[in-house]
Parts: C-alpha cells; sequence; structure tokens
C-alpha cells in the first residue's frame, strides 16, 4: 500500500492525503474517533453520517480546519497505521508560559530603551564630554530624524548611517561625533543579529540571552560612566550587538515556548515591548531639564533591566524543541512539565518525535537557508516605513503641528495602539489576514500622502514661493495627476477642491500609514518566520532574515535621497504604493495561515517529505 498521511481532528474531520490526492471525509459524530486499519478499510468506533469528498492535496488545504482544532497525523505503511489520540490542551497551561515570556521581553524592553535613550540625553552629554561645538544644526536635524525612524521600525534603522552620509552637502563633519554615537549602536545590533541565531543554535536558547546581557550590561555601564567619547562609543557598541542579538532571539524562543492557542498573541508582545522601551526612554529623559547630568542615571537604569534578563532566564526552562533536537530527550520532558504541566508531556513528545521522522538532513548551513519565505521582510521595509517618518516633519508642519514632541507622540500613539489591537488579533484574526489588512492600508494610506506632495507642489509653489522644490518636481507631478484625470472627467476639479485640505490629507495618510504598518507589517513578520522555518533551521533561518532586512535597509538608505532629488517625493511614494500592492498580491498567493496550528504541525505540513 502507498504510503499516506491520515489527520483526525476533535471537529469531526479527517483527511487522507496522498501524493497530489487529498481525500478529505467529514463525520457527524458526537464521541471521540479510533481508526483502525482492517482489510483495506477504515473503521470508527462510533457511527455517524459521513460524507466523502476528493480535492487537489495543498497546504492551503492542511490547514483549511478550524483554529482551534487539533491535528492529528498518523503515517499508514504497509498495512499498519500508527495512531494519536487527540489530546484536549489544559487552559492551564498558558499562565505557567507567561512569566517566561516577561522575562524574554525584557530583551525586547532594552532593544527598545537603547534605541530611544540617546535622543534625549544626546545634547547633554555631548556638553558634558565636550563635543557639543563638533556638530552643525543640520546634523542635530538630522539625528532627530533618526530617532523618529527607530521608533517607528526599530530593526530597520541602520540605514540612517548612510542617510547621513548621503547628507554631506548639509553637514560640514561627515561623521560628527554625535553621528558616531548613534550609528555605532546600529553597527553593532547589525553584527548581533547575524550572530544571534547560531548562538542559539550552539548553546540553547536561555543560555544565549544569559550571554547577551553581558554586553548589554556592560554597555550600559560604560555609557552611564564615560569619562570621553572613545568610552561612550565603545559602549553604545557594545549595546548595540546586545540588542541585535536580542532581535533574533526573543522571537525565536517565544515562539517555541508558547502554546499553540495564544502563540501569536505572546509573539506579537515582542514589538509591543520595544515600544514600550522606546517610550520609557522618552519619560527617562524628562528630569534632564532641571539636572543636565542626568543623562549618566538615564544610561545606567538600563543595567537593572539586563541583571534581571540574566537571572531570569537562569531559572527560565529551555525550549524543548531545541533539547530535543539535542538528543536531550528528558530534559525535553522536564522542560515541557515545567512550561505546559505533566498531563501534556506525552502529547507534546509526540509530537516532536513525528516532525523529526524523515528529518535526518545534517545541520543546516547558511547557505540552506535562502528562501522566498524570507521575502515578508524586504517587503517590510521596501514598503517606505523609513521614508514616511523621514518626510513626516514637513508634512506635520504642513497642518500647522510644529512641535517634534506632538508630531512624535502622535506617530508613537498610533504604533503603539495598532501594535496592541494586532497582538489582540493575532489568534483570532490570523497572521495572513492581519497583513493582507496591513498592506492594504498602506496602499491606501502612502497613495494619499504622495497626493499632498503632488498637490504640494502644483497649487502651493507660487503661494509659498518655496524655491527649495525642484521644477523637475513639477512636472513629475503634473504628469502624474494628468494620468489621474484621464481616467475620469471630474479629477481635474478634485484636485483644486482637495488643495486647501492637502496638509491635513497628508497628517492623515502618514498617521494611517503608522497605524496600517503596526496592524501587521510590523509585528507579524518576526512572529512568522518562526512558524514556518523548520527546528533544523529555525535558529539560523530568524537570523540570516533579520540580516537581509537590515541590507535592504543599507541599500534604502545609500540611494533613497538621490532618487527623490532625482524623479521626485510624490513618485517615490507611488512607487511605494506599487510595493505595497506586491506585497498583497505576493502574501495572497505565497504566505499559510499558522493561527491555531503547532509549530511541528505547521512544519509537517510544509515539508516536502509529506
Amino acid at each position: 500500500m502507498e504510503a499516506s498521511v491520515c489527520t483526525v481532528n476533535t471537529k469531526s474531520c479527517f483527511s487522507l492525503h496522498s501524493r497530489g490526492i487529498l481525500t478529505r471525509s467529514t463525520i457527524g459524530v458526537g464521541c471521540s474517533l479510533r481508526a483502525t486499519k482492517r482489510n483495506d478499510a477504515l473503521r470508527l468506533s462510533c457511527g455517524g453520517s459521513t460524507s466523502m469528498g476528493r480535492t487537489g492535496g495543498s497546504i492551503q488545504s492542511l490547514f483549511g480546519s478550524s483554529a482551534k482544532a487539533r491535528l492529528v497525523r498518523a503515517q499508514a505503511s504497509e498495512g499498519d497505521i500508527e495512531n494519536d489520540a487527540p489530546v484536549k490542551i489544559p487552559v492551564k497551561s498558558s499562565g505557567t508560559v507567561l512569566p517566561y515570556v516577561g522575562v524574554a521581553c525584557l530583551g525586547a524592553f532594552l532593544f527598545g530603551y537603547h534605541l530611544g535613550v540617546v535622543n534625549g540625553a544626546l545634547e547633554y552629554l555631548a556638553k558634558d564630554l565636550g563635543i557639543a561645538e563638533n556638530t552643525v544644526l543640520q546634523g542635530k536635524l538630522f539625528l532627530i530624524n533618526v530617532e523618529r525612524m527607530c521608533v517607528l521600525n526599530p530593526v530597520a534603522p541602520i540605514c540612517n548611517l548612510l542617510l547621513l552620509a548621503s547628507e554631506l552637502p548639509y553637514i560640514v563633519d561627515s561623521f560628527c561625533l554625535k553621528g558616531w554615537i548613534v550609528s555605532t549602536l546600529l553597527a553593532g545590533a547589525t553584527v548581533g543579529s547575524f550572530t544571534g541565531g547560531s548562538l542559539a543554535d550552539k548553546f540553547g536558547r536561555t543560555k544565549t540571552f544569559i550571554l547577551d546581557a553581558v554586553p548589554l550590561a556592560v554597555g550600559a555601564f560604560l555609557c552611564a560612566t564615560a569619562q570621553n567619547i572613545e568610552t561612550m562609543i565603545i559602549g553604545r557598541l557594545l549595546a548595540g550587538i546586545g540588542i541585535g542579538v536580542s532581535s533574533a532571539i526573543v522571537p525565536l524562543y517565544i515562539s517555541e515556548i508558547s502554546p499553540t492557542e495564544i502563540r501569536g498573541t505572546l509573539g506579537s508582545v515582542n514589538q509591543l515591548f520595544i515600544c514600550i522601551g522606546i517610550l520609557a526612554a522618552l519619560v527617562a529623559g524628562l528630569p534632564l531639564a532641571g539636572n543636565p547630568l542626568w543623562w549618566r542615571s538615564m544610561f545606567g537604569v538600563a543595567l537593572i533591566p539586563s541583571v534581571l534578563l540574566a537571572l531570569g532566564m537562569a531559572f527560565s526552562p529551555e525550549s524543548p524543541r531545541w533539547l530535543y533536537q539535542q538528543g536531550r530527550i528528558s530534559d525535553a520532558e522536564v522542560s515541557i512539565r515545567r512550561l505546559y504541566g505533566k498531563e501534556r508531556v506525552s502529547e507534546v513528545m509526540r509530537d516532536l518525535a513525528a516532525a523529526g521522522q524523515g528529518s535526518t538532513e545534517p545541520e543546516a548551513g547558511w547557505f540552506d537557508l535562502f528562501s522566498s519565505r524570507a521575502a515578508l521582510f524586504l517587503f517590510q521595509q521596501l514598503a517606505g516605513i523609513n521614508a514616511v517618518v523621514y518626510y513626516s516633519t514637513s508634512v506635520f508642519r504642513s497642518a500647522g503641528i510644529t512641535s517634534d514632541v506632538a508630531a512624535s507622540a502622535l506617530v508613537g500613539a498610533a504604533n503603539v495602539f495598532g501594535t496592541t489591537v494586532a497582538s489582540s488579533l493575532m489568534d483570532k484574526q490570523g497572521r495572513k489576514s492581519l497583513l493582507l489588512t496591513s498592506f492594504a492600508g498602506m496602499v491606501a494610506s502612502v497613495t494619499a500622502s504622495a497626493s499632498y506632495f503632488m498637490m504640494l507642489v502644483l497649487f502651493d509653489l507660487s503661494a509659498n514661493d518655496n524655491k527649495n522644490l525642484e521644477q523637475s518636481e513639477k512636472s513629475v507631478a503634473l504628469y502624474h495627476m494628468e494620468v489621474i484625470a484621464g481616467s475620469c472627467i471630474f479629477c481635474s476639479f478634485t484636485w483644486k477642491a482637495l488643495a486647501p485640505y492637502s496638509g491635513t490629507l497628508a497628517v492623515l495618510g502618514t498617521v494611517l500609514y503608522v497605524l496600517s504598518f503596526s496592524l501587521g507589517a510590523g509585528p507579524v513578520p518576526a512572529l512568522l518566520l518562526p512558524e514556518i522555518f523548520s527546528s533544523r533551521i529555525r535558529a539560523k533561518a530568524v537570523a540570516l532574515s533579520l540580516g537581509m532586512h537590515w541590507i535592504s535597509n543599507f541599500v534604502i538608505g545609500l540611494y533613497f535621497l538621490s532618487v527623490v532629488t532625482k524623479f521626485g517625493i510624490s513618485t517615490v511614494y507611488l512607487g511605494f504604493a506599487s510595493v505595497c500592492l506586491l506585497a498583497v498580491m505576493y502574501i495572497s498567493g505565497n504566505v499559510v495561515e499558522t493561527k491555531g496550528r503547532s509549530l511541528e504541525e505547521i512544519e509537517r505540513a510544509l515539508s516536502p517529505a509529506v
């Protein structure tokens, strides 16, 4: 008999999958099912109506049943069948995991805190260290934009180092000392993100957290006690390495220890804690006005969560999936017992064993990891999040919002609100639907912002006598508007009618873009990637995906301003809208829904062997 796969779930539905064909039976019974193989017939222990249908097999079919159903797979070969009974997940298991997720999220908190702390403290530490006179006004304004980008896309801002270099015509000192204080953190984060996966595979998840606490703590200490610029830069570099490692292992560890039914919610908490860390850094800077030396306390306070991270991970259970992969079966059982309770040990061990069957490949190398599954991080950055934040200052000022603090608060509030909503919907609506909604919203909002820039050129140029706007920008805007107007005889009147409200339209478009980004494109990729890669390559795959993300930012930062100068900001924004539209099509056809599925179920469904 040709090998087949039988899938049974507690919603009274099972599927028989044999290469290329998926036969689905829906059985209306009210009791548990037992499948046995006798005389080539599949017998049920209790009766019920059965309807048979045949459809083409696909991953989407395997993932098509209810999110609350627990799939149990059995391998049938040569007349026998191995049967696994469905086991109901105890509700109390989720509460047991929460403290360990909270400890891991200290790494995410430190990520956000180290990104945000330098903004408020920069001017004060520069005066204290005697470097204030080395930065001209344009450099200061650019560093404000660096911080504003970090708030929106904290994994990405390595591109700002290149943006700083591209501003050479406006900055007397090409790499001013203040710029080094900001950029060394980002350079260290790049190194840390690539090494985090290898460390997690070699030493385990919890030990990597403990190792990660060392550069985080030492970096914070050096920054707080620095008496010269060299010590400050070394401290920022070490802190950057620490947050880079955190960016790789926090989502990895959370995904591997979280119960299936709330893995999405807990996974998105990572992004939320990054936002909280940034806001905490902003709040910590409030006493600076009355105490110029307070900046040392701002850096020093990061020692506390660093030490708590190391202590907490020393008492946290290791990932049972990593332990099983290392052949430490008894340790994996102990870890499962601590995470979910003793009643789930046999069930989880069966899942791990089933996922390990047929997976005899050697440990993955870096070249084994290149996959279209990593494209989500590319779409995340190519959608233009940094560019939108970079131009948000001029957008808000056009609407009368001249305070940078008010603008940052508005953008930050939209980001935190969207991330919180995404956390609550992750396991209800699913990852794929949130991604689709997010990128679709980004298409509409960035198009609205592009319309603002076109109207600014065409209708506000003579009124404001803005000589900084290039004539080529006006030509590009005219071209786009003529194309749009050609499709509707009323469009020419609509543009002029909207012109007085262009500033409001731009602010609305920017805020909606940030809100849409935080609903899916921001938190989902870091959650989804550990789910769709197999345990054999999961840690390295997450690290590589983050690395690809940073590289894409590197390229965008290198060419962004030159492209804007040549083609105009409205054209660039419409390009971002096109990328978001491509992302919607890519997600619709290539991203599978993973809500309600254990990591082992996802791995088996995506495995070529299945």
